[in-house]
């Protein structure tokens, strides 16, 4: 399953597409692999553990990162990191008019969502962090690929371990 976590109020719309997308894609001869989850409305403690449930049933974390920091999603990227999950992060922002330039110069101040993603997301691939995606259609893309990738990876590193189990056992 793949937990998808972004500021509900600025991106309802792509949260919905997301979805949809990662559970109609046909990774391998049209077979669905993944399903996608969200936890909408979050609202109070009973939402809080919605949250924890999803995400220890997830396999990976997508993080969708806009100008806005929101505490939920801060929350569930935190306990992804917890957990040890692989997580997919991008920064996405809808431009008010084509061509306009990106909101913080190169050596500009650093935003919320930026300084909060350098400090607690180091080490962690964030696709658009300095340039966000500013066309979901292309950053739609770009996150089915980087899942295909990651699923093929975690596949890989599941037989790794199941070889090495085999070939450590005595008479198997």
């Amino acid at each position: 399953m793949v937990f998808i976590s972004s500021a509900q109020q600025e991106f309802e719309k792509e949260r919905k597409d997301l979805q949809r997308n990662i559970n109609n894609e046909g990774w391998w001869s049209g077979l669905n692999l993944m399903e996608a989850r969200l936890i909408e409305d979050q609202r109070g403690p009973v939402i809080q553990e919605d949250i924890r449930r999803g995400l220890d049933a997830a396999s990976i974390y997508v993080g969708l990162f806009g100008k806005e920091l929101r505490d939920w999603p801060v929350a569930e990227f935190r306990y992804a990191k917890a957990r040890d999950l692989p997580q997919l992060i991008y920064r996405f922002e809808r431009r008010s008019r084509p061509g306009r330039p990106p909101a913080r110069r190169a050596g500009g101040p650093m935003s919320r969502v930026e300084r909060f993603l350098k400090d607690e997301a180091s080490g962690i691939r964030i696709r658009g962090l300095s340039q966000p995606y500013s066309n979901f259609d292309v950053l739609l893309e770009i996150v089915l690929i980087d899942l295909a990738i990651q699923v093929a990876e975690m596949v890989r590193e599941n037989a790794d371990i199941r070889k090495r189990f085999h070939t450590g056992m005595p008479g198997m």
